[in-house]
């Protein structure tokens, strides 16, 4: 039996309750599910046995086939489905791979456990465990994505396994500008946030206001943890995230970043209804700041941007905020100096979502 500390090392992080179990996205892969010996009694624990791997678990058979990286990357969330692999498969080598593999995929059950009490407390983090437990994989995402999110906040929905027929870039025939769907975006960079209060809230009102995903550097908490998802109300697990990044790095990237970089094509683009691809383009880096030289009305949130964050008690590092692109104060009065960081943060994303009219 693993602790929680040595599923964090193997790139696994576990999920409580049944309903975050149940809104747990398609690409994520379930590995392990665990109950105690009351909740299997008292539930029908049927359903979660039926369950098979899916995603990742498929994508491992095949990622040393030829074609398997790219083949990979298109059927992540739903590899378990074989009329999925036969409507998709673009060549012949990928077709036989795929029906070779298929059945095996299908068969292959999520592991479910009844153990002790004490075992089981030891996994959870609530003080009264509702008895069942999910381990899951994370899911790596790169700054390239989450920037791609920006420019074409689309590709980052159907990644995360929404509903692609939601967004006219991924229809053979769109009957409505694509703008009018996939909005200028904008992400998160959060240094060194170490209250899982905070950061669950702040993923929450990202999801809610449209972000394209959330960057942590090195020093914050545990973006997976279960204290977090509750406090997001599993939102963590609806936005790409990013942890233990290196603030410089992030910025200098950022900063470079231009749209002819990021201008590879969705599936099925239409280039008449996307942005130029040839247009250049920075992403402004807004900082929240109690003695910032803008007020949010100020700023255009309408664009494209970055919403920066400094730690609750330290604030920006002296780097973040020489290299953002405007400090931005929330207007106080009796001698107030700041507001927490997650409602800073909230006041502004939905400053741009005001501004926006996405409502």
């Amino acid at each position: 039996m693993k602790n929680l500390k040595k599923l964090r090392e193997e790139n696994l992080f576990i999920v409580e309750g049944e309903k975050f179990i149940s809104e747990i996205p398609k690409n994520y892969t379930i590995r392990q599910y665990f109950f105690t010996q009351k909740f299997a009694e008292t539930h029908d624990i049927s359903a979660y046995k039926n369950n098979t791997l899916r995603g990742n678990f498929f994508c491992e058979k095949i990622r040393d086939n030829a074609n398997g990286k790219n083949f990979c990357e298109k059927i992540r969330g739903d590899a378990n489905e074989k009329n999925f692999c036969e409507k998709n498969c673009d060549n012949a080598n990928e077709k036989n791979f795929c029906e070779k593999n298929c059945d095996d995929a299908n068969e292959k059950k999520i592991p479910c456990d009844v153990i002790r009490d004490s075992y089981f407390n030891a996994l959870a983090d609530t003080v009264s465990p509702q008895g069942i437990i999910a381990v899951c994989e994370k899911i790596s995402y790169s700054l390239e994505e989450i920037l791609r999110g920006i420019a074409f906040p689309c590709e980052t929905d159907a990644r995360r396994g929404e509903n692609r027929e939601s967004c006219t870039a991924f229809s053979a025939k769109p009957s409505v500008n694509v703008s009018q769907k996939c909005v200028a975006n904008f992400f998160l960079l959060c240094e060194s946030l170490s209250d899982p209060g905070n950061v669950g809230a702040l993923l929450r009102t990202a999801a809610a206001a449209g972000a394209s995903g959330a960057i942590f550097t090195r020093g914050s908490c545990d973006v997976f943890s279960p204290k977090v998802i509750r406090a997001s109300a599993g939102a963590a697990l609806r936005l790409p995230i990013i942890e233990n990044a290196d603030t410089e790095e992030i910025l200098r990237a950022v900063r470079a970043a231009n749209f002819e970089d990021l201008s590879q094509p969705c599936k099925q683009r239409h280039e008449d209804t996307l942005p130029d691809a040839k247009k250049n383009f920075s992403v402004p880096i807004y900082a929240a700041h109690p003695r910032g030289n803008f007020l949010p009305y100020e700023i255009n949130f309408r664009e494209k941007f970055c919403l920066l964050l400094g730690n609750e008690s330290r604030g920006l590092t002296r780097f973040a905020k020489q290299n953002a692109t405007a400090l931005v104060r929330l207007p106080m009065t009796n001698a107030t100096e700041s507001l927490n960081v997650s409602v800073a943060g909230s006041i502004l994303m939905y400053e741009a979502v005001r501004q926006r009219g996405n409502f």
